[in-house]
């Protein structure tokens, strides 16, 4: 299956998003007490912690993170938020696989840009 949720990990591509029922953009995921809207279109993801309403973002074509909470950069593409328990991969490329893993829910999130 194209869009698939195995052992934590959630992988979802333009094609797929395109024959499942969330084939929109932006694209809406919610996981605990995160709320995730990816847009390919603007390539850009924002971030909310529905707890304290605290927002960050992802901008793919600037390869930067941001926001109410800190993100620190670890390389060239990667950037933690330690308060999140958080960390981003950035594709190398447009095109490529964006990957948010939540360590505190053991969930990874594999985002075709």
């Amino acid at each position: 299956m194209p869009g698939q949720h195995k052992q934590g990990i959630i992988e979802i591509n333009p094609e797929a998003a395109e024959t499942m029922s969330f084939a929109h953009d932006p694209l809406v995921i919610t996981m605990g007490s995160f709320k995730f809207e990816y847009s390919s279109i603007v390539q850009r993801c924002n971030i909310m912690n529905t707890e304290t309403m605290d927002t960050g973002f992802i901008k793919l074509k600037d390869s930067l993170c941001g926001g109410d909470v800190e993100f620190i950069q670890k390389d060239n593409l990667t950037w933690n938020c330690a308060s999140w328990e958080l960390d981003v991969v950035l594709p190398i490329h447009i095109g490529g696989v964006m990957v948010i893993e939540l360590h505190r829910l053991g969930v990874r999130i594999q985002l075709h840009s």
